[in-house]
């Protein structure tokens, strides 16, 4: 199936792409697209564990899984005051 994987921030620096179309397995969790991000992108697997995602403009925990054309947002926790 295809999502899209958007990156922001310090994880679009890191990964080098702002926005991308992939394949993956029916049923894929956002962890496991976390891993296969941290295998292409080794730099990545330091920032894994803070690493906020949705799905759709939902957040999305870590087991959520993706359907069919979903987009998957990632990102570094926001802060500032």
């Amino acid at each position: 199936m295809k999502i899209t994987v958007k990156l922001f921030a310090s994880v679009r620096d890191l990964c080098g792409f702002d926005e991308k179309e992939i394949i993956v397995p029916e049923g894929i969790t956002v962890e496991e697209v976390l891993k296969r991000l941290t295998v292409s992108f080794p730099g990545l697997g330091a920032k894994r564990a803070a690493l906020l995602c949705a799905i759709n403009e939902e957040y999305a925990p870590p087991d959520a899984a993706l359907a069919e054309g979903n987009v998957l947002a990632v990102f570094p926790p926001v802060s500032g005051g």
